[in-house]
């Protein structure tokens, strides 16, 4: 049984993504769009939506599928990037390059021209819309409005540097930002970091945003895992923990409970830990610092005598357990600490190394308003068949890509498919190529019998 709720403090704010649209970016050349919005009329899984306001509803999660190649960590990245930009645009020098325009490049006319982003989301229960396009050197335009009453307000409006439009509840220096802003700097990177109040919550917002991103790929091999997992776990309330500790135990792992302890090895038992590995770790785990490496996780096991029947309980290195377990521990602390903030959690490859039960039963824990009571959302890049469940997802929560002829990515939902009813094997009908974005495998030319050395 897992023991969420109790211990859980409600947030009451909603720090959701609606809609992000991207445009001439990587293997996407014209603009795609990732709605986190349901489609209207749909009676099906309920729950998987977030009820914000009267007016105002949000998808808990969305899945993408496509061929390997096909853009779908393209459209992660586009996300990532570009939140990225906006956090860290400010200390932009003169002659920086801008790193988010990264064209389509299998089309002349693309080459030059900029990249464009837009991303509608939720700052407590109050709609916002912040658009970007940009070439390598400068900003070409960026807008930001938002809608506090259900009306359009603007805040700021700009092109290039040289045309600026203020709205009138903007308040504050924001001329004098303008007149020092760098061509190759966001104003709401700029302006926040300057305390211009208005924009400091919308700022603070992206800057939340970035843990968002959730790179489990390298974790379980990092040497002192058990020290690093364990210090930082040591730095949580015992709630968080005891939650923990329900999810590694629910799984038929053959863990029978976690211990914290003090770290009585070497220090240099498994080798200096790197530094990078501590910044994974602060930021995909946790906001806190680990401040040393003096706990470690252990994960106890029953042990059973043959002979005698004795039942003991015995304590081990995390080090020893398997990748898929250490991956585990990874994503469930990282799961929890989106739960209890109510904040984005966005993976690429959601599967790697945890079994499609696992899987399923994480999708679940968003999918379900009396776990995900903060409102945390999931976004995810898969290849695992087996998740597309008409009983995990709607059909407005699994999403395409496919390229055409020319290289490009399409973005597409299942629910812009034409003729899919909500109770079609999505599986079945994905593998048999009705939905598209599935690859295409020509016969391989594999000559064996001329130029390879003879064997012995």
């Amino acid at each position: 049984m897992l023991i969420f709720v109790e211990y859980v403090q409600i947030c009451k704010l909603f720090y959701m993504i609606l809609s992000f649209s991207i445009q001439n970016f990587r293997s996407i050349k014209e603009k795609v769009t990732l709605s986190m919005l349901p489609v209207k009329g749909y009676q099906e899984l309920n729950n998987n939506i977030v009820t914000v306001t009267d007016k105002i509803k949000a998808l808990s999660s969305a899945v993408i599928y496509g061929a390997n190649a096909s853009g779908k960590s393209n459209v992660i990245k586009a996300l990532k990037d570009f939140i990225n930009f906006i956090v860290n645009s400010s200390g932009n020098k003169l002659n920086d390059t801008i790193k988010i325009h990264d064209p389509f490049l299998f089309d002349t006319t693309t080459n030059t021209k900029p990249s464009e982003f837009e991303l509608e989301f939720l700052i407590d229960k109050v709609r916002y819309i912040y658009t970007v396009s940009c070439n390598s050197d400068k900003i070409i335009t960026e807008h930001l409005t938002y809608y506090p009453k259900g009306q359009t307000v603007l805040l700021f409006k700009r092109e290039n540097t040289s045309y600026f439009k203020f709205g009138i509840i903007l308040k504050g220096e924001k001329k004098s930002i303008e007149n020092r802003l760098l061509e190759n700097q966001l104003y709401l990177s700029k302006a926040a970091n300057e305390n211009l109040d208005m924009l400091i919550d919308v700022y603070n917002w992206f800057d939340g945003l970035e843990a968002a991103f959730s790179d489990m790929s390298n974790l379980p091999e990092i040497v002192n895992m058990s020290s690093i997992l364990g210090s930082a776990l040591q730095e949580k309330d015992s709630g968080f923990f005891k939650r923990f500790e329900s999810i590694i135990t629910a799984f038929d792992l053959g863990i029978d409970s976690l211990k914290i302890m003090k770290n009585t090895r070497s220090k240099n038992l498994f080798g200096m830990v790197p530094d990078e590995a501590i910044d994974i770790f602060n930021s995909a785990l946790f906001s806190e610092e680990i401040p040393e490496l003096e706990h470690e996780l252990f994960v106890v096991h029953k042990i059973i005598s043959e002979d005698s029947g004795k039942v003991e309980y015995r304590e081990f290195p995390l080090e020893m357990e398997s990748a898929g377990t250490k991956n585990l521990m990874t994503m469930a602390v990282t799961l929890l600490e989106h739960f209890e903030k109510g904040t984005i959690m966005i993976i690429d490859e959601f599967e790697r190394s945890l079994h499609s039960h696992i899987v399923t039963k994480l999708i679940q824990f968003f999918n379900d308003p009396d776990l995900n009571i903060n409102h945390a959302q999931l976004i995810f890049s898969t290849h695992a068949v087996n998740l597309l469940d008409n009983n995990l997802f709607r059909r407005d929560q699994v999403w395409f890509t496919e390229k055409d002829e020319n290289g490009a990515t399409d973005l597409y939902s299942l629910s812009q498919v034409e003729g899919i009813r909500k109770d079609v094997p999505y599986d079945k009908w994905y593998l048999s190529g009705r939905f598209g974005a599935t690859p295409v495998v020509n016969e391989p030319n594999l000559d064996f019998k001329d130029g390879l050395p003879k064997g012995n």
